[in-house]
C-alpha cells in the first residue's frame, strides 16, 4: 500500500480506498483487513531489520579487514575480564578524541562479560540482532560477538565517526595470586575483635 489509500470503515466491511481518485479498490471484514495491516508492518518492519543486519555485516567486515593491519596492544587480567578492562581499552580509544562505537571479541571473553551485575551492560533483547552477534551495548558502543575475531582478542573500533579508529588488544590472563599470609593476618584481626566485643578471651572459628 501507499500513501495514496486510506481504510474506511463500513458496518462489517472495510473497504480500501484510493486518495487519489476516490475508488474502492478493494474491501473485507474488519477482521480480514487488520490481518492485511499487522501483514503490511510485518513486511515494514523486515525490511528496516533486513536493512540493518546488512549495516551490522558490512560494519564488522570493514572493522576485521582494518584491525588485520594493526599491531595489538596487551591486557593483562588477573582471572577474568572486569569493567575496569574493558574501560581502560575505551580510554585508549577516547583519547583519540572519537568515540567506541563496536566492541568485536569472541564468545570466550564474551563469556566473561556475562556474569558481571546488569547495570555495566545493556543487554539486547532483539532475537534479529542477537543471531547476528550483537549481545549488548556498553558506554553506548555495541558488543559484537563473532568467531572471526580470534579467541583472546578484542577490537575497539569507531566505526562511522567523523575520526574513525580501529585499536586491537590481545588478552593476556595471569593466574590470581593469594595471598595467604594477608588471609591469616586477617582472620586473627576477626578474631580478637570479635573476642574483645564477645568480652572473651579466645573464639574459636
Amino acid at each position: 500500500m501507499n500513501d495514496q489509500v486510506k481504510a474506511v470503515t463500513i458496518p462489517e466491511r472495510v473497504a480500501f480506498v484510493n486518495l487519489k481518485d476516490g475508488s474502492v479498490f478493494f474491501d473485507c471484514h474488519p477482521a480480514e483487513a487488520r490481518a492485511a495491516m499487522d501483514a503490511v508492518k510485518a513486511v515494514r518492519m523486515g525490511t528496516c531489520e533486513e536493512k540493518e543486519i546488512k549495516e551490522i555485516r558490512k560494519t564488522i567486515d570493514e572493522v576485521l579487514k582494518i584491525a588485520k593491519t594493526k599491531t595489538a596492544q596487551t591486557v593483562e587480567v588477573r582471572g577474568e575480564l572486569k569493567a575496569k578492562d574493558i574501560s581502560d581499552c575505551f580510554k585508549s580509544v577516547e583519547v583519540l578524541n572519537t568515540r567506541v562505537t563496536h566492541i568485536l571479541l569472541n564468545a570466550y571473553e564474551y563469556a566473561d562479560l556475562r556474569k558481571w551485575e546488569r547495570d555495566n551492560l545493556d543487554i539486547e533483547t532483539n532475537i534479529v540482532y542477537l543471531k547476528e552477534g550483537v549481545m549488548a551495548k556498553m558506554f553506548g558502543a555495541y558488543i559484537i560477538v563473532t568467531k572471526l575475531c580470534p579467541r583472546g582478542r578484542m577490537i575497539f573500533s569507531a566505526h562511522g565517526e567523523e575520526k574513525e579508529a580501529v585499536i586491537t588488544f590481545d588478552v593476556v590472563r595471569k593466574p590470581v595470586v593469594v595471598n595467604f599470609e594477608a588471609i591469616m593476618r586477617a582472620i586473627d584481626e576477626f578474631r580478637s575483635e570479635l573476642s574483645a566485643a564477645m568480652g572473651r578471651g579466645t573464639v574459636d572459628l
